[in-house]
């Protein structure tokens, strides 16, 4: 008999709650779930997704790998580059947060082919500086090949994991 009420209790429950609604806010919306970069009507988008004790700083790591990605394919980042989608969620400690980086095929064109003078004009030199904060906040101002995960540094392996996870 008290197994039923159980089972009655759970059935009850997810008949009021859906899987969506016991996701987090940010994970409903479509275009958090995008790993790499999407395009449409002429736009890119790159995405830019982190986890961090701090909102800020999550938010910089955000931005910073989103623009990583765009930096990767246009060059540098437009001054018409903006960050129009953005969210976040408190997961236990941590703060996950997600934006999208956008501008238009023209625009990346511009700057894969750009002059130093015409660079000069449309260099966004805001998220130039985020990139910087970025690579620094990731780094920690440490070598990448002294913060590698390796047989010699498990510590390095596990630290890696449990931000993966988070």
């Amino acid at each position: 008999m008290h197994m039923k009420r159980i089972v009655g209790v759970f059935i009850l429950f997810f008949s009021f709650y859906s899987f969506e609604s016991l996701a987090g806010k940010c994970e409903t919306d479509k275009w958090t779930k995008e790993d790499g970069r999407t395009q449409a009507g002429g736009w890119i988008w790159f995405p830019g997704k982190s986890t961090d004790e701090d909102l800020q700083i999550s938010y910089l790591k955000s931005e910073g790998m989103a623009i990583d990605r765009l930096m990767k394919e246009c060059g540098f980042p437009h001054k018409e580059v903006k960050f129009h989608e953005r969210c976040d969620e408190k997961v236990g400690n941590f703060y996950r947060t997600y934006v999208r980086a956008s501008l238009t095929h023209k625009q990346c064109n511009e700057t894969k082919y750009a002059s130093a003078k015409l660079k000069s004009k449309i260099l966004n030199k805001k998220l130039t500086s985020t990139h910087k904060k970025y690579l620094a906040a990731i780094t920690k101002n440490t070598p990448f090949e002294q913060k590698a995960c390796t047989e010699s540094k498990p510590e390095i392996c596990h630290r890696m994991g449990k931000y993966a996870f988070q």
